[in-house]
Formats: C-alpha cells, structure tokens, sequence
C-alpha cells in the first residue's frame, strides 16, 4: 500500500521517496510498542483507528491508511527534513518602456481603482486623457502637474494596454522667402536744355521771345 501511495504522490511532492527495508531511513512507520533498530530521523506511529496516540507524542496515521492523509503527512515531512532552498525574491519588473513625445495619447477606457491608487495625481491626468487626444507638452501644462509624473502615468498607462496613441501632426512648413523683382528704375529727368549764343544774347539784351 505504501508503495501504490509513494506513486501516486510522486508529482505532489519536491523530493524523491523510496520504500526500503534497511537502515538508516530519514522516516520509519512504525506500530506502537516496536523496539526501533535503528534510530531513523523521524517516526511515524501507525495506529489502529480507535488506539489512542502514544505519550511520547510525534506524527501519527490511522489504519487502514488513506492517501490524502499520507500525502499530506510526507508533505509536512519534507518541510521538517530537508527544507527546500531560500526563495529569491523575484527580480524587479523592467522599468516601463520610454513615451514618445511626439505622439499624442488618449485612454481608451476609464482605468481600475488599483491604476489610480498608485499617485494622487493619477485621477486628474486621466480626466484629462479620457476625453481627447494630448501630447506629453499639452498633458503637463493642463494638468499642472510634474513632468515625471506624467511620463510614469503614461508609461503605466501603456503597459497596462490602456493607452491609445496617434502621431502628433506635423507643423506646417515655415514659409520660403521669395526673391522680388526690383522696383523700375525711374527715368531721370532730361537736363535742361543749354540756350544757344543767340538765346545768351537775347537774354542780355532783355529780348525774350514772346509766347502767344
């Protein structure tokens, strides 16, 4: 029975058990009142159901044997014997992926409580991000709230799958400076015509010559 019993714990339990009938033995099953050839590292008590426990104490099975109370007595067996290795704690998560700032970001759904509970300012920038698109620069400046802040919220967001992000548009192109036809050159006035010797002698002579 205790062989069947050992086959069918096998994927329930850390360690390898064996059923030997030599010493030593890290546990022996044993009824009440047999003198033990070998002290093992633990005995177990195999009782008839109604035989009370002996004084000396220590772990016990009742008769006939049942498998889940076996199972659960090597169980507590192997924490006593051989406990297993100190559990490493479990590496840090990876730090959340950079956001982009040259996107902007809008939630596709309200996020859970556990979400918000993280910052105070957390419910805030998701009031914000619930209704419209916002880039990260838009985000900090309606939101008043830090830069940091904002860039883990956003990161969160997108780890979590709640973020919907869209490229920011591009600016329009600055306007090119185009090159002007020159203003037309103003003809300059003629000079005024030089009088002749005959118009100097008439003017010294006070003889104009008359317009009608």
């Amino acid at each position: 029975m205790v062989q069947i019993f050992l086959r069918l714990a096998a994927s329930h339990l850390r360690h390898t058990w064996q059923c030997s009938n030599t010493d030593p033995v890290d546990v022996s099953l044993q009824p009440p009142g047999e003198t033990l050839p070998a002290p093992p590292t633990q005995v177990v008590w195999v009782l008839p159901r109604q035989q009370a426990a002996p004084a000396k104490g220590g772990l016990s099975l009742r008769q006939p044997l049942q498998y889940d109370a076996f199972l659960e007595l090597l169980q507590a067996l192997e924490r006593q014997l051989r406990p297993s290795a100190p559990v490493e704690p479990a590496p840090p998560p990876p730090p959340p992926a950079p956001v982009p700032t040259l996107r902007h970001y809008r939630l596709k759904r309200w996020p859970a409580a556990q979400h918000l509970a993280q910052h105070r300012y957390y419910a805030r920038l998701a009031s914000f991000l619930s209704t419209r698109y916002l880039g990260l620069a838009d985000l900090i400046r309606l939101s008043n709230v830090d830069a940091a802040i904002c860039t883990r919220f956003l990161a969160q967001m997108q780890a979590a799958g709640l973020l919907d992000w869209r490229e920011a548009p591009s600016p329009p192109p600055a306007p090119t400076p185009t090159a002007t036809a020159p203003a037309p050159l103003t003809p300059a006035a003629p000079p005024p015509a030089v009088p002749g010797l005959i118009g100097r002698l008439r003017e010294r002579l006070g003889l104009q010559r008359s317009t009608r």
